[in-house]
């Protein structure tokens, strides 16, 4: 079954939701296990994974930007 536009905008808003409590702990200086922090969020399971791995490259290339960063 097709997923209703109020069904997607809830869907968004929890999706949300989820990565700013993640982003806030991390900020924090306590980031959550990305596995049990997904446990956590079965529903969400394949956006929270496409996150963390446009984080992890993220910040891969703001390293190699940032002073004394890799030069290739």
């Amino acid at each position: 079954m097709a997923e209703t536009p109020s069904d997607q905008s809830s869907r968004e808003s929890r999706i949300d939701d989820a990565i700013a409590r993640y982003l806030e702990q991390v900020e924090r200086g306590h980031p959550p296990d990305q596995q049990e922090f997904i446990a956590k969020h079965p529903d969400l399971a394949a956006e929270l994974r496409s996150f963390f791995v446009n984080q992890a490259q993220f910040q891969q290339f703001a390293g190699e930007l940032a002073p004394g960063g890799r030069e290739d």
